[in-house]
């Protein structure tokens, strides 16, 4: 039987790798729940009365849906301090629902348990209000702190699957680069390889029969006699050749997707010299900045590989278009002469954390953006770092006399900034195609959520990957 923690990994691999069900009316929010319901085989009852989220949880609730093996746990959307007790007490991936405000609030919204109440990942979920974008990261406590929604109740399975001795608040850490994959990912990398076979197969069979007379025919794949009524068919050496070799290729990539580092993608080699440093970054265009941020990542860690770096490169244009100059929300930003090279704070900037905020129209988390100061550090530069982070690269900028705006800056801040350092270099060496280094990049060294941006870093990537790679020939 299908629980908790099936619904949890399966969600999860859908949210790290992009994915998601649409049911034919974009990324719904229960489309989410369908699917998942639909590949695990649990039984349960997606179809929602009055296309209603909320529904979901009150019908189960209420007995007027039931499936055996799964059991209701009631929230309290009037009371956030006691819905989070609760909804820490919860195994990841259960299923809970929301009551919402707005346009929306006759719906209500469901998604599946991530983490702990208020965590940047505490669910993951598809949004009716974001029907374009997959199954994806949320912070739901956060949104009921603002008086955006409460916490209905949820959905559980009586045997969460998570055993007695985890725990069931947050999850454990994702993997990091050049990990083993979990069994999920494995099982979506086999169907992929054999979909690909498939229609490799099916191509080789799509072709034209020539008639060499009128018992014979053939092309390269197939030979066909005739015998009186009968035609006998008999696949050729150089076919059978064919599909042998495709075979290969597929169960080679397969097992090289199961298996993690094999010991040798670790970050290798002491730092060599560092690239001369540019001699005017305001006139550098985008092929000397590429160019200097693959030697500095190359510098710094030898056996960086051009995957890598492309995602590296493909996630500063998602950030800011490889604009180390900029900063966040600069496009409303009124110009008022220097200070932000010297104190690129929201204060400074905006003038306030209030006039910040009315830039935008969805929350931000405040707390995320407070370097140890208590002040608030916006996005800043290349990969538009924040809050403490921000603070880090302000600082070092003023240590090395070049400012935070400076490429140079950030690129060697990238690399002195601590542990976050060693997950780059990771993601730099273990990754084994574009859309795996702009991922890597993306989750484990900048740590986003901002999934509306990943067509335009995969882009970015996959238009840099070629100028790389001849660079590091």
């Amino acid at each position: 039987m299908a629980t908790c923690k099936d619904f949890y990994d399966l969600a999860k691999t859908w949210a790290d790798s992009n994915m998601g069900n649409n049911d034919g009316f974009g990324y719904q929010c229960i489309a989410l729940i369908n699917g998942l319901n639909r590949d695990l085989g649990a039984g349960l009852t997606t179809f929602v009365r009055g296309n209603a989220a909320k529904n979901f949880y009150i019908d189960y609730a209420s007995g007027a849906l039931s499936t055996p093996g799964w059991h209701t746990v009631a929230g309290n959307p009037r009371d956030d301090a006691e819905a989070a007790r609760i909804y820490n007490s919860l195994p990841n991936g259960a299923i809970c629902c929301w009551e919402t405000t707005g346009g929306y609030a006759w719906a209500g919204h469901i998604s599946i348990k991530a983490g702990n109440w208020g965590e940047d990942y505490d669910t993951i979920q598809q949004d009716g209000n974001r029907e374009t974008v997959p199954a994806h990261y949320a912070n739901m406590g956060k949104l009921c702190s603002q008086g955006y929604a409460g916490f209905l109740g949820a959905v559980v399975s009586d045997d969460t699957g998570w055993g007695s001795n985890t725990p069931s608040g947050s999850t454990e850490s994702s993997p990091q680069p050049g990990s083993a994959k979990p069994s999920t990912d494995i099982k979506i990398d086999l169907t992929k390889t054999l979909n690909e076979l498939i229609n490799k197969i099916k191509d080789l069979f799509n072709q034209n029969v020539y008639t060499a007379s009128d018992k014979y025919m053939f092309n390269k794949v197939v030979k066909l006699t005739k015998n009186m009524n009968l035609w006998r068919v008999r696949l050729s050496d150089e076919a059978l050749d064919e599909i042998q070799k495709e075979l290969k290729k597929s169960l080679e990539s397969l097992l090289k997707s199961s298996q993690g580092s094999d010991g040798t993608n670790v970050p290798q080699g002491a730092p060599t010299k560092q690239p001369d440093a540019p001699t005017d970054e305001s006139n550098m265009s985008d092929e000397d900045k590429v160019k200097y941020i693959t030697e500095v990542c190359r510098a710094n860690c030898p056996n960086a590989n051009a995957f890598g770096i492309a995602g590296l490169v493909g996630n500063f244009v998602g950030e800011s278009n490889i604009n180390p100059f900029t900063f966040e929300a600069k496009t409303y930003w009124v110009d008022e002469g220097e200070d932000w090279r010297n104190d690129p704070t929201v204060e400074t900037i905006f003038g306030s954390w209030s006039s910040f905020l009315g830039l935008y129209s969805i929350p931000l988390n405040e707390e995320a953006y407070k370097g140890s100061d208590g002040r608030h550090y916006c996005g800043l530069g290349l990969g538009q770092w924040t809050g403490p982070r921000g603070e880090g690269l302000a600082k070092y900028g003023k240590e090395n006399g070049k400012g935070w705006y400076s490429l140079q800056t950030q690129m060697e801040y990238a690399f002195k900034e601590g542990a976050t350092t060693e997950t780059l270099k990771k993601c730099l060496v273990n990754s084994e195609s574009v859309r795996e280094g702009v991922d890597n990049v993306y989750k484990f060294w900048e740590r986003a959520n901002v999934p509306d941006s990943l067509p335009t870093r995969y882009a970015g990537g996959e238009k840099w990957y070629p100028f790389i790679k001849d660079l590091l020939k």
